[in-house]
């Protein structure tokens, strides 16, 4: 594949998509590989340096906001509606059934949405509550401080003590620092997975495959 058939492959995967957020990102690669050639790599290696069309195009849509995605495909859909000369006419019986079933349709999509905002929610506030916890074990190192005071001041084996404690603490923010930034990365991870998911009402499965 060269670098022509690769550009116009990618462009007609990613034809549903917002023009100008395509644009960018089709430019972006299309210098990439101009780079590679001119590091003396031909159009086929350049390209199978960078990966598959189909990669890079899954790839793009995970960049793309979803709210751009969202704009975009309504706005689509108010274009197709104003220039078409023959709309389809419901039925009766359709425009009745789409009344009675609103409710619990309604109903369920708002469900299905506050459910997914309530776990992207709580996923974040247990990293950040995580993190608070790691960041209040670091602080207690302040206590080697108010450790040696003691010693000097009141007590020595109080002072000894809290010194143990304070470096005991210490000693597990570091451990758990680890825990919290593997807890972040499974909360982005997620986070990714969620925003895929709600994309995926909005784009054919051939898009995202």
């Amino acid at each position: 594949m060269n670098k022509q058939e690769f550009i116009s492959r990618l462009k007609s995967m990613l034809s549903d998509f917002p023009e100008k957020e395509i644009k960018e990102r089709i430019d972006f690669y299309s210098e990439m590989i101009d780079d590679r050639i001119e590091d003396g790599q031909t159009e086929e290696e350049a390209i199978k340096d960078i990966g598959t069309v189909e990669e890079i195009a899954k790839q793009i849509i995970d960049e793309i906001p979803l709210f751009k995605i969202i704009k975009h495909k309504l706005k689509n859909k108010s274009k197709d509606k104003t220039k078409s000369t023959n709309p389809k006419k419901r039925s009766w019986w359709e425009i009745t059934l789409i009344a009675v079933g609103s409710p619990i349709w309604l109903s369920l999509l708002i469900s299905f949405f506050a459910i997914i905002f309530s776990l992207y929610v709580s996923i974040w506030a247990i990293i950040i509550s995580l993190f608070a916890v790691d960041l209040s074990l670091l602080l207690s190192g302040l206590g080697i401080i108010m450790g040696v005071i003691y010693i000097f001041t009141e007590s020595a084996s109080i002072g000894l003590l809290i010194i143990s404690c304070a470096i005991l603490c210490v000693g597990l923010s570091i451990l758990f620092f680890y825990v919290c930034k593997y807890t972040a990365k499974l909360g982005i991870f997620i986070t990714k997975k969620i925003a895929r998911l709600i994309k995926s009402i909005f784009i054919s499965k051939e898009q995202i495959q």
